[in-house]
């Protein structure tokens, strides 16, 4: 006996870079994978799986006017952690990982029970293109570090930051201090050598600061990034996927409105059906009635084109699916029918606005109900 299982297409999971552009879709199946970020040319490790273990703790923020001064001027970009969280993730496959991640406030990321994916940055040795010097994590980060969670159950997707080590609060980075007390001791020793030592160490050190922060900005992610051929698959696989996404939300805006017009319809026959039981014949009924049939057949007309957009909707995202599920490169003629359907939504879409010039119809059926025999 053949058993027909519901299989979804899968979540849609985020790029933890701006501009946050969809970066992969998780299936079901699916535990850990790598995907290059075509937008960024950054690759990173997606680990999905249940939430076995979770625990939190918020921290208490002790205003350090140094870590302000520091984020100030730049030394210290990351917003501080205002709660760590300890999460155990077990794959679909039986394989498990421990996650410590910090959050720039105090909401839970998630709980028991919950299928989260967490998008990490490559561990050591592992990328698509068997660097050696070079990884293609993105710049700033370190291996397995996790950037962002994605929730599949309520959807909401979290940004993470460092979280600092146990027993230890946030502060600023360990060689500041270390190199403000050798600079201090530097500069007081030279001074009764040469006055001017001070100056030329300070030069010489602004020189090397300079030196390393142009390379670390500038060259470094260059060299990082993955070259434009190696993302040419991802970058229309994931240009669907942003489609498929915005097809989506505005999927579900339309199921919501067209569920409101059905409810509108049963208001508006019941209250005709409540009129005509009465047997009212006179000239104020007969007007209500009227006034009621016109409202109503310009809700059923509003009904039946988002029906129409619906189904279009359904058959784009169904197609997008199919070519992203095909996990193959996508041919030039598909992708053109899928814009050519694209083209015929948005000529159904115009058609709000013609909606928008229209009077709301619940504000007609309260006028109706407000108005006087």
């Amino acid at each position: 006996m053949l058993l027909l299982l519901q299989v979804t297409f899968g979540h849609v999971v985020n790029s933890p870079l701006p501009p946050q552009q969809p970066l992969a879709v998780v299936q079901a199946q699916e535990g850990c994978k790598l995907v290059l970020d075509s937008n960024s040319r950054y690759e990173f490790e997606l680990f999905s799986g249940t939430v076995t273990s979770c625990s939190s703790q918020a921290l208490q923020s002790t205003g350090n006017l140094l870590q302000s001064a520091a984020r100030a001027i730049g030394i210290l970009r990351r917003q501080p952690a205002a709660a760590v969280h300890e999460l155990v993730v077990s794959a679909p496959d039986g394989s498990s990982r421990t996650f410590r991640v910090g959050t720039a406030t105090a909401d839970v990321p998630a709980q028991l029970g919950e299928r989260v994916t967490v998008v990490c940055a490559p561990g050591k040795g592992k990328n698509r293109l068997r660097r050696i010097l070079f990884s293609t994590s993105a710049p700033g980060t370190q291996p397995s570090e996790p950037l962002m969670l994605s929730n599949h159950k309520t959807g909401v997707e979290l940004q993470l930051v460092r979280a600092p080590l146990p027993g230890r609060e946030a502060g600023l980075p360990s060689w500041l201090l270390p190199a403000a007390v050798v600079l201090a001791g530097g500069d007081a020793a030279s001074g009764l050598i040469n006055p001017s030592l001070p100056l030329l160490i300070l030069g010489s050190l602004a020189a090397i600061g300079g030196s390393a922060v142009a390379s670390n900005t500038l060259l470094l992610p260059q060299l990082k990034q993955a070259p434009p051929s190696a993302v040419k698959v991802e970058s229309i696989r994931q240009q669907l996927l942003a489609q498929y996404a915005k097809l989506g939300d505005k999927n579900k805006e339309t199921m919501q409105a067209a569920g409101e017009d059905v409810r509108t319809l049963a208001r508006l026959s019941a209250l005709r059906l409540k009129m005509q039981t009465i047997g009212g014949s006179g000239a104020g009924y007969q007007a209500r009635l009227d006034r009621v049939a016109a409202a109503a057949a310009g809700i059923e007309e509003r009904l039946s084109k988002r029906l129409k957009l619906l189904d279009g909707y359904t058959r784009v995202i169904n197609m997008i699916e199919i070519e992203v599920e095909m996990n193959l490169q996508v041919p030039q003629a598909e992708y053109e029918s899928i814009g050519v359907e694209l083209e015929k939504l948005s000529e159904l879409e115009t058609v709000r606005q013609e909606w928008q010039m229209q009077a709301e119809a619940q504000d007609e059926v309260e006028r109706l109900l407000r108005a006087p025999l």
